[in-house]
């Protein structure tokens, strides 16, 4: 419960935000597994598949690399997946006995937008089902890719087995840090000119089929199952809190970090609002690192978060685990994630309508001070019982946090196209 700034929560009940529509999918669409599946991972294939072959091997354990998070490339969500596998007690060592098939590919390839489209570019002729000897009818649904970056991130180049899958690639399971949204949602959110173009469907043909999302991946070490902090109580000591660049030149949203940057300017108070800008000379000047970013989150009450250069941005998931109430900006925003996320969304977010926001019809603080003490209160013990499932455990054997629900979620997903081919089966 918010302590310095608890007087300005008094007021009749208001809703939290605009609720925005969703796609239209099955209830149980990210229902998870109870416990953690086996998982086999492909291992000494062909080059032509790991043009990287150091990376087929990685020498650190994952507890190292998980304690050094903060160092690993925010790209590196399938370089993370690959050693918590190679480092667990459920990995299939034999793969009759597998739930899952992990195929890493492109691991190192993803730090980099350039590195992406030239390994795609080797892999444009390969045979890519043809390299996994574990790869059938029988398996293909249980097979997954991890592409750690946005799922568009290169516009086709990756196809036949990412994008446009041939065969029987199009069962297999895809993972990203984003998901296909209605097209209507597009207009007026980022200046990513090919998430403005990515096509659900082409010919009839879903693009990129059995695609979930998970979040960029936290860079805030978790050592054990408790919260990177200890209480609420005293840690308010800031109001709103923006970690991000805004004017000209600069990536993102930039009429809601605009707008969000005058609002802030003009409150006049670190205490009610503070504005971190990773570009400016005071943040080089004053050597504010990574590390420093996230302890001011740990103190804020609130974490205003517009999109990046697309709506996913990394400080949303460094908010959650550091105990701060996220405020988001678009519909975008607040989709996805469901296996991390889904029950209890709307208990640890606010919505800002975002046209609104941007004509000046919204103002911040007096926003926020409208919202009830107790509803404030309810989101932050929300995030403080349910925050940890955005992080990553440096347990290998976790089954709920980050990568333990999104492999729950892949194996209930597998389990339920099994079900499903069955069902077709039995009627044909």
């Amino acid at each position: 419960m918010p302590t310095s700034h608890g007087s300005q929560w008094k007021s009749p009940p208001l809703p939290l935000g605009d609720r925005f529509p969703s796609l239209d999918r099955p209830a149980d669409d990210t229902r998870l597994a109870p416990e953690l599946p086996r998982v086999f991972v492909y291992e000494n294939l062909s080059v032509k598949l790991f043009p990287e072959p150091a990376q087929s091997s990685p020498k650190m354990e994952f507890a190292a690399v998980c304690k050094n998070i903060q160092a690993v490339n925010q790209f590196g969500g399938a370089e993370l997946i690959h050693h918590r596998l190679l480092s667990t007690s459920y990995r299939a060592r034999s793969p009759a006995k597998a739930d899952l098939y992990f195929v890493p590919m492109m691991l190192r390839s993803m730090r980099t937008l350039g590195n992406v489209k030239a390994s795609c570019a080797r892999l444009r002729d390969v045979d890519v089902a043809g390299h996994l000897p574990h790869f059938n009818r029988h398996t293909a649904h249980r097979h997954f890719f991890f592409f750690s970056r946005e799922h568009w991130a290169c516009q086709g180049c990756c196809a036949g087995w990412w994008s446009y899958p041939r065969g029987l690639l199009a069962r297999s399971l895809r993972v990203a840090y984003s998901e296909v949204f209605p097209l209507e949602w597009r207009d007026g959110c980022c200046e990513n000119r090919y998430m403005k173009q990515d096509p659900p469907y082409h010919g009839g043909v879903r693009v990129y089929p059995n695609l979930r999302s998970v979040p960029f991946f936290p860079a805030v070490p978790q050592a054990g199952k408790l919260p990177p902090w200890t209480s609420h109580e005293g840690r308010a000591d800031i109001l709103m809190l923006f970690v991000g660049n805004a004017g000209r030149g600069y990536h993102g949203d930039a009429q809601v970090r605009g707008r969000i940057a005058q609002q802030c300017a003009a409150y006049d108070d670190d205490a009610v609002c503070t504005h971190i800008r990773p570009k400016s000379p005071r943040f080089r000047k004053e050597k504010i690192a990574l590390r420093d970013a996230i302890e001011l989150k740990k103190r804020a009450v609130f974490c205003l978060e517009p999109a990046g250069d697309t709506p996913f941005r990394k400080s949303f998931a460094e908010s959650i685990v550091s105990g701060c109430i996220p405020v988001l900006f678009h519909p975008f925003q607040d989709y996805g994630f469901g296996w991390l996320w889904d029950g209890w969304r709307e208990e640890s977010r606010v919505l800002i309508n975002r046209t609104a926001f941007v004509a000046g019809e919204v103002d911040l603080l007096a926003h926020l001070k409208r919202l009830p003490t107790e509803s404030v209160s309810r989101m932050q013990r929300t995030i403080e019982r349910r925050g940890r499932q955005f992080s990553v455990s440096c347990d290998a054997d976790d089954r709920s946090d980050y990568f333990g629900l999104m492999l729950r979620g892949l194996s209930a997903q597998a389990d339920r196209s099994e079900s499903g081919m069955l069902t077709k089966g039995s009627r044909s």
